[in-house]
């Protein structure tokens, strides 16, 4: 479920790169987008969401909705992945893929 805290900050970086127009911010946050894609949100967090206090927040919730959908539906990670997209595989049974 901690998996998705990742995909709901690089979410909200990716919104904050779509809707401004100020040209700094949005190198900063496509760089913070990047890294995040990789598992690294520290940039997105420290350096675009957190700073602006209602971006944070909306990451926040977004990633306890999705852990929580996550959750119900009863996900099992079959290794302790990485963050990122390389989280996803770990949500693959090896039983079916042989």
């Amino acid at each position: 479920m901690t998996c998705m805290v990742c995909y709901a900050q690089i979410g909200v970086v990716l919104a904050i790169i779509k809707q401004t127009k100020d040209k700094k911010l949005k190198e900063t946050a496509t760089g913070a987008f990047f890294s995040g894609l990789f598992g690294v949100t520290e940039p997105a967090i420290y350096g675009i969401t957190l700073p602006r206090k209602r971006p944070f927040v909306l990451s926040c919730i977004g990633g306890a909705v999705s852990g929580a959908i996550i959750g119900a539906f009863h996900s099992v990670l079959y290794i302790l992945p990485s963050m990122g997209f390389f989280a996803i595989p770990a949500y693959i049974n090896p039983k079916v893929v042989q």
